[in-house]
């Protein structure tokens, strides 16, 4: 299951909308609690630490991420599947 946040989505000749939050209702808050300890997905896939925007997320699988900013999303969004992965590899040694 993929749900992308309402700002990923383009308008025919218009901006991105800007982000709403994220709908967390008490029993659903351990299950949408960020990905890498909030750190910004991309990033970790990367090898390194970057602070997560929750303005800027993706829920894969029923699991959050949060990215750093919109352009870093729009990377992030060119091959999750990927990026999961490496992010998988690299968590969480790349805290030390």
């Amino acid at each position: 299951m993929v749900i992308e946040n309402p700002s990923q989505q383009r308008q025919s000749g218009q901006d991105r909308e800007h982000a709403k939050p994220l709908p967390v209702k008490p029993n659903n808050r351990e299950r949408f609690t960020p990905v890498y300890g909030g750190y910004c997905a991309w990033a970790v896939a990367q090898g390194y630490l970057a602070k997560g925007d929750p303005q800027h997320w993706t829920i894969r699988d029923d699991r959050l991420y949060l990215n750093y900013s919109q352009s870093i999303q729009d990377r992030w969004l060119k091959n999750p599947d990927g990026f999961i992965q490496q992010a998988n590899a690299n968590w969480p040694e790349v805290l030390e």
